[in-house]
């Protein structure tokens, strides 16, 4: 938990310490009260312990940012980053792992490889309670176990313990929501982890597989109509490469695919779906899925779809409603949001920060529009009387939406909140800055709506949507060791063609 102070070098006595030094000290330390109560808005922590839940982009990241701040020896955090999961997921990149455009390890790198030095402690473990009050997280570590002839098993080995903290990041994610729509024996598979995005790989190669030497049809099914549906079927259909005895269904509540998308993305993807012959289910929802069927509710009453493979994009759940939180007057919305400040910190505990699907947060949206200025002299603008131009654009605050972009931005201001609250300055607000969105749509292909109402389809936006992914990997080392790779793999693509 916390640190010792025979860390840092010092052997003074605690007495002289304690009336030598007014630092607040970390939760664990019988001089922390005290110091809470005299000093703790005058002067800075001492080796903090920062336990972040959640190693998504909004709990990664915060830690990784952290990093990159200046403490002084005295008050450098610990920095404890808890998933269940051994291995980071980056989510908008599953689609071309799953269409074997890119490696696992470029998506989905070791925590282990990512968070290195002495100031990290990575640990693979569900969280079971957090008091919030009494500053304490329960947690069951997940260790493998070997059996009698001593091959590794997956079987989990339970190891309970409980760990303090000075400062709490909860950035613990999304939850499926699909055992609450269809019950625990629904037969489809989500699409919330790599390991999920390993399974439906895998099946899916079966089916191609399957359907190369037999000829005989398979059937997939994606259920939703979000972002994250419309590129689940888009990656299955092109993952059949044209074969006709492949087909996948999209089955969605709304009128219409892609609803919140900009109006350039909503057309492209719904163009996407229609080159790749993927059969739309509008206005209907899945009631039942077994693992040959699903049963369809729709505008002309009930349908039974045959169904190889079933995924499950339809939305998820923040995870809080399976986190214990205890003694705790945070505010939480019916959907398990928990409700934070515009510095991302709950306001009744300002040791705890708040971001991702889990944060109902409520800011500003800067965005970078076009715009007609008076013309200035140029010939071009002096024929039409005006010039083309981009302004930044500072929207009133609204609830922002748990995507991908909100939570690294989050995360960069809320590891600038937790220095800033170690070091006991003023915290800073989190404005959020609209970049566009970007949408995969098979293979080698994409389309983006970026900043300026700049929009591309196809080869163009793939290779832009990648860059821009590349630029956003958690480290420079991990982006160097995938550059390198993709440098690789294009020159030796044209060369294995030949």
């Amino acid at each position: 938990s916390s640190w010792n102070l025979s860390r840092t070098g010092l052997r003074w006595p605690s007495q002289i310490l304690s009336a030598c030094l007014p630092i607040s000290m970390s939760s664990n330390s019988k001089y922390s009260k005290l110091s809470e109560e005299n000093n703790s808005k005058s002067v800075p922590l001492l080796r903090p312990h920062i336990v972040i839940v959640g190693g998504g982009f909004g709990g990664l990241y915060t830690a990784l940012q952290l990093e990159k701040f200046k403490f002084s020896r005295l008050t450098q955090p610990k920095i404890t980053v808890i998933d269940k999961n051994p291995r980071f997921a980056f989510l908008p990149l599953m689609y071309d792992y799953i269409s074997d455009e890119l490696k696992d390890w470029h998506v989905a790198p070791y925590y282990s490889s990512l968070l290195r030095g002495p100031n990290f402690e990575f640990i693979q473990a569900e969280v079971k309670s957090v008091d919030v009050n009494g500053k304490t997280v329960q947690i069951e570590r997940i260790t493998s176990k070997r059996n009698s002839n001593k091959t590794p098993s997956e079987a989990p080995v339970a190891n309970i313990e409980e760990m303090s903290f000075d400062r709490l990041v909860l950035s613990s994610g999304s939850s499926t929501n699909m055992t609450e729509r269809l019950g625990k024996s629904a037969a489809a598979i989500p699409l919330m982890s790599f390991s999920d995005a390993q399974e439906i790989k895998n099946r899916l190669q079966k089916l191609k597989r399957k359907v190369i030497a037999t000829k005989q049809p398979v059937h997939i099914v994606v259920v939703g109509g979000n972002h994250s549906a419309v590129e689940t079927a888009c990656t299955a259909a092109s993952y059949f490469d044209g074969n006709k005895n492949a087909q996948v269904s999209l089955v969605y509540p709304t009128e219409d695919v892609l609803v919140t998308a900009r109006p350039a993305n909503q057309e492209a993807g719904k163009e996407a779906l229609r080159n790749l012959k993927v059969q739309q289910y509008p206005k209907s929802k899945v009631v039942n899925a077994s693992p040959d069927q699903v049963t369809v509710e729709g505008f002309h009453g009930r349908e039974t779809l045959n169904s190889d493979l079933t995924i499950w994009a339809a939305g998820g759940t923040p995870s809080t409603k399976n986190l214990p939180l205890t003694n705790h007057s945070c505010t939480i919305t019916p959907q398990g949001k928990i409700v934070v400040s515009d510095k991302l910190h709950v306001e009744s505990h300002p040791y705890v920060f708040v971001l991702g699907d889990v944060a109902e947060v409520t800011a500003p949206v800067k965005a970078k529009v076009k715009t007609n200025s008076p013309a200035t002299g140029n010939t071009a603008s002096r024929s039409s009387g005006r010039s083309v131009g981009a302004s930044t654009t500072l929207s009133p605050p609204t609830v922002l939406k748990a995507t991908a972009q909100v939570a690294m931005q989050e995360a960069d201001c809320v590891a600038r909140n937790l220095y800033a609250s170690i070091m006991q300055k003023p915290l800073k607000r989190f404005e959020f800055f609209d970049l566009g969105e970007m949408l995969y749509l098979g293979k080698q292909n994409a389309c983006l709506s970026s900043i300026g109402d700049i929009s591309l389809t196809g080869i163009m936006a793939h290779t832009a949507r990648r860059t821009a992914y590349l630029a956003r990997m958690p480290t420079t080392n991990h982006q160097a060791s995938v550059a390198a790779d993709w440098g690789t793999q294009s020159v030796a693509t044209p060369i294995a063609d030949l």
